[in-house]
C-alpha cells in the first residue's frame, strides 16, 4: 500500500505546482502560440459555422494547428479562464512524468526517480511545465517515443511500448516544425541501430514491421504540409509573416557567432553539468566497449552509451543547422530535445561509472550523494546572473516568476491614473493585446516602442528587445513614472521629460 502511495506522490507533486501557477497569464511566445491560435479555433466553435483548421497569415506560424485546436476545445468544455489552460497541460507532465520512469528503468536505474528528477530539476523544462506551452506536448511526445524505441531495442516489445512510440510519434507531427524534425531523427536513428546492432540479416518484412510504427505520423507531417501549401501558398513562413526577420540567413560571421551563442545557451542555467559528465564519458568509453567483449550487442551499458551518443548527434545534425543559419531561431526552448539527451547520456554515465567510483569513497550502506548535487546544480541553474547586454531566455528559467504580479500591478497604476494603453509603447512578449494574455476582455494593445517618439515607454528587463543602448537613452529623456521590482525582475514606467 505504501509503495503505490509513493509512485502516485510525483503526480501528486506535479498538480500542486500547477495549481500554485494556475493564475498566471500566457507569457513569451506561448501568448502567440496557444492563447491566440487558441482563442481562433474558439470563436469559431462559438460564433462561425464554416469552420477552418488554418490560420489567417497574421497568427500562422507555419506549425500545426492541433495545439491551438486542442486547448480552444478545452475552453469549449471546461469554460475559457487561465486555470482550465494551465490544468490542460496536465495529461502531458504526468506523461514526462511516467516516460521518464519507464526510460529510467530500461537504462538500468533501480531508483526511477532519478531521470525524473533530473528533468524536471533542468529550469528549461520546469519552466515551459510552468506556462501553457506546445514544447510539454513535444517533451511528452518524445519521451513516449523514446521509451518504444528503448524498449524495443534492450528489452521485449509488446503492445503497450509500440503504442506508446506511435502515439508518441503522432504527437511529435501535430505539434511543431521543430516535432517533424524530431520524427525525421528519430526515423533514422532507430532505422540505422538497429541495422547497425542487429545478429540477423534484416530482410524486407524486418523493414516493413520498422516502418509501420511511422506510417501514422509521416502521413499526418506530409498531409499538414500538402494542405497548408495548398491553402496558404507557403510553408515554414513567408516574407510578410511578423516573425519573417528571424529567419533571415546569417553571414559567415553571425554563423560563428551563432555557434558561440548555442555553446553558451546549452551550458547555461545548470546544463554545464551534463556536457562535463559527457565528456568524461566520452574519455571512458573505449575502455567500456572493451569491456563488453566481443560481440555483445543488446542492454550492454557501452552499447547504450554508443546509442545516446549517436542519438545526440543525428538529433543536433536536424536540429542545429537550422538554427545557427539564421539570425533569430537560437532559442533556449528548442535546445530542450538536444538537453533531454544530454540527460539519458549523464544518467548513463552515472548509473555506469560516476557510481562505482562514488561506492569506493563512501560508506556502502551510505546513500550516493552525487545525484543530489547534480540536483541542486540544476536547481541553482535559476538563479543564474547573466549581463543585461545578453538575451535571457526568460521562458527557460524560474526567474521570471515576479513578472506576473510585477505586469498586473503595472496595468493596475495604468487603469488608476488613465493613461491610454495605446499611449505607451512596449516590447515582446508585451505587444499583444491584453485580453489574449490574462483572457480577460480588454482588447487594448501596447504599441511598438518609439524611444523619444512616444510620451510612455513600458520598460522590463524581460523584454530582450531593449538594448542598454535604448535604456540609457530611456533614462536621458525620461523620468521614472512608475516602478516596480521583485527577484531579478523590474517594470518601468518611464514618460517623457
Amino acid at each position: 500500500m505504501i509503495k503505490q502511495f509513493l509512485k502516485t506522490i510525483p503526480y501528486i507533486l506535479a498538480f500542486f505546482f500547477i495549481w500554485l501557477i494556475k493564475d498566471h497569464f500566457f507569457f513569451w511566445d506561448t501568448v502567440q502560440l496557444a492563447s491566440r491560435h487558441a482563442d481562433w479555433f474558439y470563436q469559431q466553435f462559438i460564433y462561425k459555422s464554416d469552420f477552418k483548421l488554418f490560420f489567417p497569415n497574421n497568427l500562422d506560424s507555419g506549425h500545426p494547428p492541433f495545439f491551438g485546436l486542442y486547448l480552444a476545445s478545452t475552453w469549449f468544455l471546461f469554460g475559457k479562464t487561465l486555470i482550465v489552460s494551465h490544468l490542460s497541460m496536465l495529461p502531458f507532465i504526468f506523461g514526462i512524468i511516467f516516460y521518464s520512469q519507464k526510460i529510467g528503468k530500461i537504462l538500468g536505474d533501480a531508483q526511477p526517480w532519478l531521470l525524473t528528477t533530473l528533468l524536471f530539476a533542468n529550469p528549461f523544462i520546469l519552466t515551459q511545465c510552468s506556462l501553457v506551452s506546445p514544447d510539454i506536448v513535444l517533451i511528452c511526445g518524445f519521451l513516449m517515443a523514446l521509451f518504444g524505441i528503448f524498449q524495443d531495442k534492450y528489452e521485449l516489445k509488446n503492445t503497450f511500448s509500440q503504442a506508446s512510440k506511435i502515439v508518441g510519434l503522432l504527437l511529435l507531427s501535430m505539434i511543431s516544425l521543430r516535432g517533424f524534425m524530431l520524427l525525421a531523427a528519430l526515423f533514422c536513428f532507430d532505422f540505422f541501430s538497429t541495422y547497425y546492432f542487429n545478429s540477423f540479416k534484416l530482410k524486407l518484412k524486418h523493414y516493413t514491421q520498422f516502418s509501420i510504427t511511422y506510417l501514422p505520423s509521416i502521413i499526418v507531417s506530409i498531409g499538414f504540409l500538402i494542405l497548408h501549401y495548398k491553402s496558404s501558398g507557403w510553408v515554414g513562413y513567408h516574407t510578410d509573416s511578423p516573425w519573417s526577420p528571424a529567419f533571415e540567413t546569417v553571414n559567415f560571421i553571425g554563423f560563428l557567432k551563432n555557434i558561440l551563442t548555442l555553446i553558451f545557451r546549452l551550458f547555461s542555467y545548470g546544463n554545464i553539468l551534463f556536457w562535463l559528465i559527457i565528456f568524461y564519458g566520452l574519455i571512458v568509453l573505449p575502455r567500456q566497449l572493451k569491456a563488453q567483449g566481443p560481440g555483445a550487442i543488446g542492454a550492454h551499458p557501452g552499447i547504450q552509451l554508443l546509442h545516446l551518443l549517436g542519438l545526440l548527434a543525428i538529433i543536433s545534425v536536424f536540429l542545429l543547422p537550422n538554427l545557427l543559419l539564421h539570425k533569430g531561431l537560437l532559442q533556449h526552448r528548442y535546445l530542450i530535445p538536444i538537453l533531454i539527451i544530454a540527460t539519458l547520456l549523464a544518467h548513463n554515465i552515472y548509473l555506469n561509472i560516476l557510481l562505482k567510483i562514488e561506492n569506493r569513497f563512501i560508506n556502502q550502506r551510505s546513500k550516493p550523494y552525487l545525484p543530489y548535487i547534480f540536483i541542486a546544480v540544476l536547481l541553482s541553474g535559476n538563479f543564474w546572473i547573466f549581463p543585461k547586454s545578453g538575451s535571457q531566455g526568460w521562458d527557460c528559467t524560474m526567474e521570471h516568476q515576479p513578472y506576473y504580479a510585477l505586469h498586473s500591478d503595472m496595468l493596475a497604476y495604468i487603469y488608476a491614473h488613465e493613461i491610454p494603453v495605446e499611449s505607451i509603447g512596449s516590447a515582446f512578449p508585451n505587444n499583444h493585446p491584453i485580453d489574449a494574455m490574462n483572457l480577460q476582455t480588454d482588447k487594448r494593445i501596447f504599441t511598438e516602442p518609439n524611444i523619444g517618439e512616444q510620451k510612455y515607454i513600458l520598460y522590463s528587463n524581460i523584454y530582450n528587445q531593449f538594448t542598454i543602448n535604448d535604456l540609457n537613452l530611456l533614462k536621458s529623456r525620461y523620468y521614472i513614472a512608475y516602478q516596480n521590482k521583485s527577484g531579478l525582475v523590474e517594470m518601468i514606467l518611464f514618460e517623457k521629460k
